[in-house]
């Protein structure tokens, strides 16, 4: 007696869990490496406390002016690496001793008050107006995640 075939029904199924079982297999990490547009727009919301989806307020915390914002990240991008893979590469960064923005986002999470006195003086020197609100990831400030929701810049 030889083998049966399989019908097309059955057929189909064997494709479609076989390509499940592969697809299981990928992971998606949706975490930016570097600076990029991802990076600024959750910078930009958490700064402002705006929504950039909704328009709406997404703390009881109060959030500077866009420009302000902007400044601010452009300061970031300039002059603190994003991580510690950037600032072995980056010749820019051979001499910086500070916190990449990826350690500095990890603090404020869990300290959203502990923002580095030193980063302060050189925003508010470089972006006027940055300094009348108090930026934190924990709460909205500068963050690296992928997905913006209108409750919170989730991570």
């Amino acid at each position: 007696m030889g083998r049966r075939r399989m019908g097309r029904p059955a057929a189909g199924l064997a494709v479609l869990l076989l390509a499940v079982v592969a697809l299981t297999g990928c992971k998606q990490d949706n975490t930016p490496s570097e600076y990029n547009d991802i990076t600024k727009a959750n910078f930009i919301a958490g700064c402002t406390q705006i929504d950039p989806n909704s328009g709406d307020t997404i703390s009881d915390r109060n959030g500077a002016p866009a420009g302000v914002c902007n400044c601010a990240y452009d300061w970031f991008t300039e002059n603190v690496p994003y991580n510690t893979t950037a600032k072995n590469a980056d010749p820019k960064f051979a001499n910086y001793g500070g916190k990449t923005f990826v350690e500095l986002n990890i603090q404020l999470k869990n300290s959203p008050d502990a923002f580095p006195s030193e980063i302060t003086a050189a925003l508010t020197a470089a972006c006027p107006g940055f300094g009348t609100t108090s930026p934190s990831a924990g709460t909205g400030g500068p963050t690296t995640s992928a997905a913006t929701t209108s409750s919170s810049t989730a991570q």
